[in-house]
């Protein structure tokens, strides 16, 4: 896995070059990376990518555990399998969003969209999704134990086989939601 500088980032990243297994962890790339980049089994544990614009980029099996991600543009980005336990998302816009099998525990997803993002299999036990807009979202088989969704719009959200004990849905929109056998128990 190789390492990078700051700069050494930004100059790949304007020759679109594929940053794969590449270990950006710590940096601070805050609105700098363009759109659409390769960052499949990338390390940015820590790194700082507040209002990056990744949109459509390869984020499969990546660890961005701890990353800061407010107000980040990945929309229609391929989070498969990454690891985002304890990142901030606050803000950020995940429209489309591939994030199943994610791991996004205890992340902060306060006021992200997720408008049609497919989180089926992912893992949000004690992640904080308070308003945040989930709106025709694939929440299939999803677990969301001691997640907090007060004021989320789940508007014709998927939660089929959803395990949605403790959590707080606390002025939550879910009209039109379908929640066949998701388990709603404390």
């Amino acid at each position: 896995m190789a390492e990078f500088t700051r700069e050494e980032v930004l100059k790949r990243a304007a020759e679109k070059q594929s940053f794969a297994r590449a270990d950006l962890r710590g940096l601070a790339l805050s609105e700098a990376v363009p759109e659409g980049l390769d960052f499949a089994r990338a390390e940015l544990d820590g790194a700082n990518l507040e209002g990056a614009r990744l949109r459509g980029a390869n984020l499969r099996n990546a660890s961005l555990r701890e990353t800061f991600l407010k107000r980040a543009d990945l929309r229609e980005a391929d989070l498969d399998k990454a690891d985002l336990d304890g990142a901030n998302l606050e803000k950020a816009d995940l429209t489309l969003a591939n994030l199943n099998r994610a791991a996004l525990e205890g992340a902060t997803l306060t006021e992200a969209v997720l408008r049609g993002a497919r989180l089926s299999g992912a893992q949000l036990d004690s992640a904080d999704l308070g308003k945040a807009e989930l709106e025709t979202a694939v929440l299939a088989h999803f677990e969301l134990a001691e997640c907090y969704l007060g004021g989320a719009n789940l508007r014709a959200a998927d939660l089929r086989n959803a395990v949605l004990t403790g959590v707080n849905l606390e002025e939550a929109v879910l009209d039109k939601a379908n929640l066949n056998e998701a388990d709603l128990s404390n």
